[in-house]
């Protein structure tokens, strides 16, 4: 790994890390997320999966100490059959996200935004034979939106993140993978009918752009959050 997504990495770990002592509050969220997979590489052959279902976990945890960023770790796992040509495919997937973010409220509205790092892992069949695509630390912003209604326990939220333009930075020798990209937009709404736990379902867009493969998810999600 060359020296930008070295530096990357460790800004990100040290400023999550040293928030560890005065956290006053987190959210839990873990659920399933049904998608239709489109997956695609610089060979000829067709890829056809099956729709299947994909995990995901978050932990959000925030803070009082000025300047500190609250932090944020999100893990996503999907693994399904298909067909490479006329031979037979796996496709299994891993995201993993740190994200050190900034968040302001204003009675019922609050807006975040932040740096993350993404690792990505796909693994697949192609012709019988195994491959892989990944990169262990992709840059990405990131931004949400949230909207609590009043007088009711239902809240409405929108997040992005999106792949940092690296281009210039290759031009330096700087990173590798330059045209390694990722896309990822999430809309849910969230209900809290008892103090701590919670609902949430949504809708949520991926792409990925990861060596010679081209991969979307899109589909809906339903999970459960705790909130302390």
């Amino acid at each position: 790994m060359k020296l930008f997504s070295s530096v990357f990495a460790f800004s990100i770990l040290l400023l999550t890390s040293t928030a560890h002592a005065d956290f006053i509050g987190a959210n839990v969220e873990v659920g399933g997320f049904k998608t239709e997979a489109d997956f695609k590489t610089n060979s000829s052959n067709d890829f056809v999966f099956e729709d299947s279902t994909g995990t995901y976990f978050s932990i959000d945890v925030q803070h009082p100490i000025p300047l500190i960023p609250n932090a944020r770790v999100d893990t996503f796992e999907f693994d399904v059959d298909g067909k490479s040509g006329t031979t037979d495919s796996t496709l299994d997937v891993s995201l993993k996200d740190v994200t050190g973010y900034y968040g302001i409220s204003l009675l019922w509205v609050g807006v975040e935004a932040g740096l993350l790092g993404r690792n990505i892992s796909i693994n697949y069949t192609e012709g019988g034979t195994d491959k892989n695509a990944s990169n262990a630390l992709l840059p990405m912003y990131y931004l949400s939106a949230k909207l609590s209604i009043p007088g009711t326990n239902i809240q409405i939220a929108a997040e992005s993140k999106q792949s940092i333009d690296l281009q210039i930075l290759a031009d330096l020798n700087m990173v590798e993978d330059a045209n390694d990209s990722a896309s990822d937009v999430i809309y849910k709404i969230a209900y809290q009918p008892i103090p701590i736990l919670g609902l949430e379902v949504g809708y949520r867009e991926m792409n990925h752009i990861i060596d010679s493969v081209t991969m979307d998810h899109t589909g809906y999600f339903l999970g459960v959050t705790i909130d302390i």
